[in-house]
Parts: C-alpha cells; sequence; structure tokens
C-alpha cells in the first residue's frame, strides 16, 4: 500500500454485522489488488461490529463511527466524506467479494478513462442461488436507471473525485432505495457514465425482504423523475414503481390507458433528453407488451387497450 493515498478506498457500512464482518472484511483483505484502505463505518451498532473491526491488526483497516444508528444513507455519505482513495468501493458488512474483484474494477476504469463507475455481477447465495449480471455499454445502465439500480451498489468502483465534483450523496430521508436515488443522480442528473463487468465479482447473502414499494415512491419522485425533467403525480409514481415490482397491469380499460399514457410521457421526456434511443425503446416496447397482454382478458378489453394506444407516439415502437 502506498504510504500517502491510497488508489482505493474499500468503504463498508456496518450496523450490528457482527455475525458476518469479519468474512465480509477478509474478503477485501486478500484481494489481488494491494494499494487500498478498508474503511469501515459503524453506524451506531450495539453489538460487536466495532470491536471486531478494531481487532484486525491490519495497518489497512480504518474505523468510523456515528454514535447512534442514522441509517444507510448517513453512514454512505461519512465514508463518502472521509475516503481518502482516488476510487472508492462499496462493499456490504455481509457479503463476500471474489478476490480479484478490486484488480478488474480498478484495470477497467484505468483503461477507460471516460468511465466513472464499474459494477461486475453478482452471484446469489442463501435463499437464492441466481447471478444477476447488469448493463455493460453506458447508455444501456442510463436507461436501466429510470427503472431500478443499473449498478450493483455493493460491487461498485468510482471515481471519487467524480462523485464529490457533482457533489453527490445518498438520500437520508430514504430508509429503503437509496441507491436506486444515488444511481439516478449519478447517470441521469450529473451524467456519469457507468459499465458493468460481465462476470460476477461479488457474493450477495440474499435474505427475502419486504417490498419498499414506498421507498421506491419517493426516490422516483425526488430524484428519477426531476433528472428528466417530469412533475409526476403520486399515482404515476405508483404506476411505475408497479412497473418495476414487474405487476401486472389490471384488465381495467381505464387503468391500462393511464399506463400506457405514462410510459409515452416517458418516452417523449427521454427523446427530449437523449434522442431516439435504442436501449430505452427495448424498455418502453417490453413494458407495454406487458400492459396490452393484461388488458386482453376479453375481446373487448384487448379492442380498448389498443385504442388507447392509438395516438400515442409509442404506439409505433410496439
Amino acid at each position: 500500500m502506498s504510504t500517502n493515498r491510497p488508489e482505493i478506498t474499500v468503504a463498508m457500512p456496518a450496523y450490528n454485522a457482527a455475525a458476518h464482518l469479519r468474512e465480509a472484511m477478509d474478503s477485501i483483505l486478500c484481494q489481488t489488488f494491494e494499494d487500498f484502505e478498508l474503511l469501515v463505518v459503524d453506524d451506531g451498532s450495539t453489538d460487536a461490529t466495532l470491536a471486531l473491526a478494531e481487532s484486525t491488526g491490519d495497518r489497512r483497516v480504518r474505523t468510523e463511527r456515528l454514535p447512534a444508528n442514522r441509517g444507510r444513507a448517513t453512514a454512505r455519505n461519512m465514508a463518502l466524506g472521509r475516503a481518502r482513495g482516488r476510487y472508492i468501493a462499496w462493499m456490504d458488512a455481509d457479503d463476500i467479494a471474489l478476490p480479484h474483484r478490486l484488480e478488474l474494477q480498478h484495470a477497467c476504469l484505468e483503461a477507460q478513462p471516460e468511465i466513472h463507475i464499474c459494477g461486475a455481477g453478482v452471484e446469489y447465495f442463501g435463499h437464492s442461488q441466481a447471478l444477476e449480471l447488469f448493463p455493460e455499454q453506458p447508455e444501456a445502465a442510463r436507461a436501466a436507471a429510470l427503472f431500478g439500480a443499473p449498478v450493483p451498489n455493493g460491487c461498485s468502483l468510482l471515481r471519487l473525485d467524480a462523485v464529490r465534483g457533482f457533489g453527490l450523496r445518498y438520500d437520508a430521508a430514504l430508509a429503503r432505495a437509496e441507491d436506486m436515488a444515488f444511481w439516478a443522480d449519478a447517470l441521469l442528473a450529473a451524467g456519469l457514465r457507468a459499465t458493468n463487468l460481465q462476470e460476477p465479482l461479488l457474493r450477495y447473502r440474499y435474505a427475502p425482504a419486504p417490498q419498499a414499494r414506498q421507498w421506491h415512491v419517493r426516490a422516483l419522485v425526488g430524484h428519477v423523475f426531476p433528472a428528466l425533467g417530469i412533475r409526476a403525480t403520486g399515482a404515476q409514481a405508483l404506476l411505475h414503481a408497479g412497473l418495476v415490482y414487474g405487476a401486472d397491469s389490471s384488465a381495467d380499460p381505464a387503468a391500462s390507458a393511464s399506463a400506457l399514457a405514462w410510459l409515452d410521457t416517458l418516452w417523449q421526456a427521454w427523446k427530449a433528453r437523449y434522442g431516439h434511443d435504442a436501449h430505452m425503446q427495448r424498455h418502453i416496447v417490453v413494458f407495454a407488451a406487458r400492459i396490452l397482454r393484461g388488458a386482453a382478458a376479453t375481446p373487448e378489453q384487448a379492442q380498448a387497450a389498443a385504442k388507447a394506444l392509438q395516438g400515442l407516439s409509442i404506439a409505433g415502437l410496439t
């Protein structure tokens, strides 16, 4: 490790994470890339989290502590302020980084100075064995930011000067979906460019959790839609959250018409800012097809949905 500024700060927010913290830390301390510091931010834990973080004896480990539990966003913002590296890598306190994670992500950004963020694939373990890959092309990642997290937050590497230069922060008012809001701010509002390596570099400890729809709605209204100049109603935000969660469209003709009209609003706003974007077009076509399928319970409903589509700019896309 360099004697002054480390190349990478690996930031690990942790709250009552004693059960898995050392496994997560060890997966970073055993990385093939060695020029880093590991910054553990203890978010007011009441278990042995802080003691475990301080007991490694590894000079690369630093700790910061919030006096009370303030939530993931506040802990991440502390890390953004205290990081000393050229890059910041996010790492959750219960996941496992594969040994070449930092090496491959660092090489990706070093080779592409026009790219600001590098993510990678994620292997789930625990209650799921899925493998999830994220968009590789920056334009595809930008389009995905409208519907979810286009980069896995816990397996991302970012140019810290770009993050700080645009004043990017996590929204402390969001108990969940703060990553979706952050990526919208970064990719849509600030115009940063992201890519994802098409191989898994993180093992993600998956456990079922209640849907965070209310927090997604707040992230959409406060971050995603404003970046496109859209002033959405609460009903429109709820409708969009339904798209994010993959909810089937109601067979009610009025609901189908509203959903199609909302897709048209998104498409018009996107074209006004980015032009005709094939990546966004694919999202619009998929969602429109889902809505039309849900509205086809009877021939009359199918006819009503087709009529609702007429006159919309997205009619020519489907």
